[in-house]
């Protein structure tokens, strides 16, 4: 397994297949249903999936240039697709807080960040110009109200958010 991400601490997760002997191909993310002891969902990509995000109504798929958002239902359609700059560590974060859908990802413009409200999608995203290199981190609070950026130079940048009004920097 390359990578696996729980949804809260309920019986589902996502795989992602790794490794010398993968279980799962690197393209593929698998959402195992524990209690059911068997995947329930399967998402084909033709590149390597590099992360996955999940909430309880969303599934969230970074790939090498783009992010996917999919309902999380047992047959998820395509919501939207974000393009990104080059992401090989898929950068991706989600608030877990049920009040704030908002996800994080690098925008197309190196050192940029695209935050987008999941609730409100068809809106489009909010632009951070966070750096002037590319992001190497990102990482946002449970409540969703503060997201910290780092750069491959090293830098390191927080950001407040507030929710429909937008964002400044601390």
């Amino acid at each position: 397994i390359g990578h696996v991400e729980m949804l809260f601490r309920c019986n589902y997760l996502a795989l992602v297949g790794g490794g010398k002997k993968p279980k799962y191909p690197p393209s593929k993310v698998m959402i195992w249903d524990d209690l059911k002891k068997k995947c329930v969902i399967e998402l084909d990509f033709d590149g390597n999936v590099k992360s996955v995000k999940l909430r309880r109504d969303r599934i969230v798929v970074a790939l090498a240039s783009e992010v996917r958002v999919y309902t999380f239902t047992q047959n998820p359609q395509r919501l939207n697709t974000y393009e990104t700059a080059n992401n090989p560590k898929g950068l991706c974060v989600m608030c877990s807080n049920s009040s704030n859908s908002l996800v994080a990802f690098p925008a197309p413009n190196t050192g940029h960040v695209h935050i987008v409200d999941l609730a409100n999608a068809d809106k489009a995203p909010l632009v951070i110009s966070a750096h002037e290199t590319s992001l190497s981190c990102l990482s946002m609070n449970l409540q969703g109200t503060r997201l910290a950026t780092a750069s491959e130079r090293g830098l390191s940048s927080g950001f407040s958010i507030r929710p429909h009004a937008g964002f400044f920097t601390n």
